[in-house]
C-alpha cells in the first residue's frame, strides 16, 4: 500500500486541484483506490496493481479512460477521468520495484443502497445501464482493449498455473484441467445475441468503471 502522504503529494503535483486536505484508502485488491479530498471536494485516485496478466499494454487502460470521457461528454452520469497538468489522464507512479499506472476520477456522490433494492432503485439502475450501453455503441477507438474471451479467461491463466499444476496432486490437477475445458466449451457455445459483444460495465460506490 502506498503512503497517504505520497498520494496527496502526487495529486498536488500532477493536477490543478490545489493542495489536498486529506486522503484515505477506500479499497485494496487488484487496484488500490483512494479518496482524496481537495478544496473543491473529493476525488478518487486509482493505482493499478502490479502483475495484471490480462493487460497487454497501457492501451487497455487508455481505452477505458477514453470510453468514460465519451460517456461524460454525452451527459451520462458516470465518474470520469480528470486530466493531469500535462493533459494526459494516465500517469505512471514509480514505487519500490514497480512502475504503476494511476488515474484520478470525479467523485460519484451519494450512498450505496442496502441489500434489498426498491422497485424505484432497480428501475433507475436499469435505465442508467441501458444509457451506458446505448451511448457506448457510439464510441470508437483505435486503442486496443483486452477481451474477456477464451484467451483471456482460459489460455493465459492456464499458462500462469501450468507449473503449479505440474507439481500438484494428480487428482487435483486433473480436476482443474477438466473444469478449465468445461469453461472453454461453454465460452465457445455462448451466443451473445444479435448485437454481439459489448463493453463490460461495473457500477461502484465511487465510480463507474468498464
Amino acid at each position: 500500500m502506498i503512503d497517504n502522504s505520497e498520494i496527496t503529494d502526487l495529486v498536488a503535483r500532477e493536477y490543478r486541484l490545489g493542495t489536498p486536505t486529506g486522503c484515505a484508502l477506500l479499497s485494496q485488491g487488484m487496484n488500490e483506490v483512494y479518496r482524496v479530498d481537495c478544496p473543491d471536494g473529493p476525488y478518487v485516485l486509482r493505482v493499478h496493481g502490479p502483475g495484471k496478466w490480462w493487460l497487454r499494454s497501457e492501451g487497455d487502460l487508455r481505452f477505458e479512460l477514453e470510453l468514460l470521457t465519451h460517456l461524460r461528454q454525452h451527459e451520462v452520469p458516470v465518474s470520469s477521468p480528470v486530466p493531469r497538468v500535462n493533459g494526459d489522464s494516465l500517469g505512471v507512479l514509480q514505487t519500490a520495484g514497480d512502475d504503476r499506472y494511476y488515474s484520478l476520477f470525479t467523485w460519484a456522490p451519494g450512498e450505496p443502497p442496502g441489500p434489498d433494492l426498491t422497485g424505484d432503485q432497480v428501475h433507475r439502475v436499469g435505465r442508467l445501464i441501458a444509457r451506458i450501453h446505448l451511448c457506448s455503441d457510439l464510441f470508437s477507438s483505435e486503442l486496443p482493449r483486452y477481451e474477456l474471451g477464451e484467451d483471456t479467461l482460459v489460455d493465459r491463466p492456464l499458462r500462469v498455473m501450468d507449473a503449479a499444476l505440474r507439481r500438484a496432486d494428480a487428482g487435483l490437477a486433473t480436476y482443474v484441467r477438466t473444469e478449465i475445458e468445461n469453461v472453454r466449451e461453454h465460452l465457445r457455445a455462448f451466443d451473445p445475441g444479435p448485437d454481439g459483444w459489448a463493453s463490460c460495465t461495473v457500477i461502484s460506490r465511487t465510480s463507474t468503471i468498464t
